[in-house]
């Protein structure tokens, strides 16, 4: 008999334990990841700073006043005393004074309240609170004045003999510079529009080129929000937002000359195609008005670099137009440098360039190396049986989310399409629940999978730097066998998955030089999981998040 009472209160005990889960689950939905000291309950109580209720803006002011010792201090503990007075001054001229609710669900940096009668702050807390409760809201505005300098920089060269060109480069100038030319033939303007460079012509005699430049400054506004409930005068500090604006103008001048004789050169340059793989050839087309030019080749630090010609020889520039290739993937920039009139006095010599043209060189692979989250679906495996004893016995068997690794190996085919085989090993964590009437009892395992996939991968952006794709798959999946201690037996399962398919989203962000890239990614694995060849099976399809790195080459 005593048994029998002995069941029926545990009986009664796990039936409450079950119908307060929900609500005590829903507490800790609302402010998850805080602990219960980080959590605001109510409002008012032993912890205010002032009571009772503050009802207008007018008791807001000397409720701040009375509690100004103790919240000047908490300022200053918090690293924004220098906000007080501005704070006080807002809340007694009601600029940038307003009012809300603070609401279930509301994270604070951090709230003053009392403790053993002293004021002290805590946070970030979040508000779990079952009702909102109106509050003032304090904006305090800093500002940061950021003046600019303009900056004005204008040089001139060619022109040294007639039908030669002028080049003027300001560069270095405040964006938006404008250059005058005056001579001769009077005053015009060459450069505007955001340009910094200019070409042309002009007939013998001196020119003046005068570059003019404004520069705006800027200042920085950051705006802190006050939160203070009215129903306990608790200081809180919701965070800050900076804003950039415009501020005070700056100009500037600055002049260069030129003497134009009698001599002209120019350079054209262009490369086809303009994106190829490691060691494909491209052709350098040079033309113009020269005696001698010379096509170098740089990377994208500006650094020079070799190239192979026709005959797959090293070789550090190119004399003229050709056909060039470069054994390693990345972006190059080539230039052309002539010179003209080389038969005359060294002052009438003139050299004109042009470029820079760029080459995309890309790999034929990529190398990914990744770690990777995988969360199956909330399907289980439930199997019931009478047992010998007579008893009748139920066990449920559930798939839990884990990390693992993984790494694959793509061959591009084009700039779009290519074809990866990878392998991901992640142990799976799964919970067992075993129950054969009279009691029950619980128990969890590692699972081990082992997959190997391969399908087509399609490069959304190959004309951008980051290289955004998608993909099917297909595939083998091995799971590990399970093993749970329950009610003094041992429970052995073993789980088979056979051929998986999905689909797989990945994102390349290259960084620094040679082809490293930050590696993104998510896959969907459409995967059945059984315990045997006739038992129950669940559709586990698992989600996977990868982060790692990827190599071109």
């Amino acid at each position: 008999m005593s048994d029998v009472r002995n069941r029926f209160a545990l009986t009664i005990l796990a039936m409450a334990l079950f119908a307060a889960a929900p609500a005590a689950l829903a507490d800790e939905t609302i402010c998850e990841g805080f602990d219960r000291k980080s959590r605001i309950y109510r409002l008012g109580g032993r912890a205010a700073f002032a009571k009772p209720t503050i009802t207008s803006p007018g008791e807001l002011k000397e409720g701040l006043e009375k509690h100004r010792a103790e919240i000047e201090q908490i300022m200053a503990e918090r690293g924004l005393g220098h906000l007080t007075d501005a704070l006080y001054t807002a809340a007694a001229s009601g600029d940038g004074l307003s009012e809300r609710n603070l609401e279930r669900g509301e994270v604070l940096q951090w709230m003053a309240y009392r403790k053993r009668g002293k004021g002290v702050t805590h946070g970030p807390m979040c508000v779990a609170a079952k009702k909102s409760y109106g509050a003032y809201v304090i904006e305090v505005h800093e500002v940061e004045e950021m003046p600019a300098k303009a900056k004005c920089a204008v040089k001139a060269s060619g022109g040294a003999c007639a039908d030669d060109k002028i080049m003027v480069d300001a560069g270095g100038s405040s964006d938006g510079v404008v250059v005058e030319m005056s001579g001769p033939g009077g005053a015009k303007k060459i450069i505007s529009g955001g340009s910094t460079s200019w070409e042309g012509m002009a007939g013998p005699g001196k020119y003046t080129f005068t570059a003019k430049a404004e520069a705006q400054g800027s200042k920085k506004v950051t705006t802190h929000t006050f939160l203070i409930p009215k129903a306990c005068l608790n200081l809180a500090y919701s965070g800050m937002e900076t804003k950039e604006m415009a501020g005070e103008t700056d100009s500037c001048s600055a002049t260069a000359d030129i003497e134009v004789a009698d001599c002209a050169v120019s350079v054209d340059l262009s490369v086809d195609p303009a994106e190829v793989r490691r060691r494909e050839s491209i052709q350098v087309n040079v033309s113009g008005t020269y005696d001698d030019v010379s096509v170098t080749f740089k990377d994208e630090d500006g650094n020079p670099v070799e190239a192979r010609n026709a005959d797959g020889n090293p070789i550090s520039e190119l004399s003229g137009s050709g056909a060039i290739s470069f054994n390693k993937a990345g972006t190059y920039s080539l230039e052309a440098s002539a010179t003209r009139c080389n038969d005359l006095p060294e002052a009438c010599r003139k050299t004109a360039t042009a470029g820079p043209a760029e080459v995309d060189v890309r790999g034929r692979w990529i190398a990914r190396f990744f770690g990777i989250r995988l969360d199956p679906d909330d399907g289980s495996i439930d199997q019931s049986r009478i047992r010998p004893d007579g008893l009748s016995e139920r066990s449920v068997l559930k798939l839990a989310s884990g990390v693992g690794a993984g790494a694959g190996l793509e061959y591009l085919f084009n700039e779009r399409v290519g074809l990866e085989g990878s392998v991901i090993y992640v142990p799976l964590g799964s919970d067992f629940f075993f129950d054969i009437g009279v009691d029950w009892a619980a128990d969890d395992d590692d699972v081990d999978m082992l997959a190997f996939l391969i399908g087509p991968n399609f490069h959304l952006t190959p004309d951008k730097k980051a290289d955004f794709y998608i993909g099917p798959f297909v595939g083998i999946a091995d799971l590990s066998s399970a093993s749970y201690q329950v009610l003094g037996e041992t429970q052995n399962r073993s789980l088979d998955a056979d051929t998986v398919f999905g689909v797989q989203l990945g994102l390349d962000i290259p960084f620094g030089d040679g082809g490293w890239a930050v590696h993104l990614g998510a896959r969907y694995f459409d995967m059945t999981v059984e315990t045997d060849e006739e038992g129950p099976e669940i559709a586990a399809d698992p989600l996977g998040v990868e982060v790692g790195f990827s190599y071109s080459f």
